[in-house]
């Protein structure tokens, strides 16, 4: 994607996805990522890889002594519910999707009427 010089913040999306994914990239995989958006996007974006690594939104595999973020924001958003259901009067609407709730659901039941 980077070679195509597709929009900077898709190929971002993409890489920060899959770093949290896969619990990081691998050293010579985030090397290369950040040589090659330096060199087509120019030196600038290395703050913008910078703060992303912070974030813990992409970084190096055992880079990070704490684990990666996405458990923190499923236990914060309540994405999937741990809990049991009640299936006899489910209310849950994890019910419905196997234990997991859409953060779209969240967001529009947690917005005021």
């Amino acid at each position: 994607m980077i070679p195509f010089e597709l929009p900077l913040p898709k190929i971002l999306r993409s890489m920060c996805l899959q770093s949290i994914l896969d619990k990081g990239v691998s050293r010579k995989i985030y090397g290369k990522i950040c040589d090659d958006i330096a060199m087509t996007y120019g030196g600038e974006q290395i703050i913008s890889l910078t703060n992303l690594a912070k974030l813990g939104l992409f970084y190096e595999q055992n880079s990070r002594e704490t684990h990666y973020p996405f458990s923190d924001i499923r236990k914060e958003l309540k994405l999937i519910n741990d809990e049991s259901i009640n299936h006899e009067n489910p209310q849950d609407p994890c019910f419905a999707y196997g234990g997991y709730c859409p953060i779209l659901y969240l967001y529009s039941y947690a917005a005021p009427n």
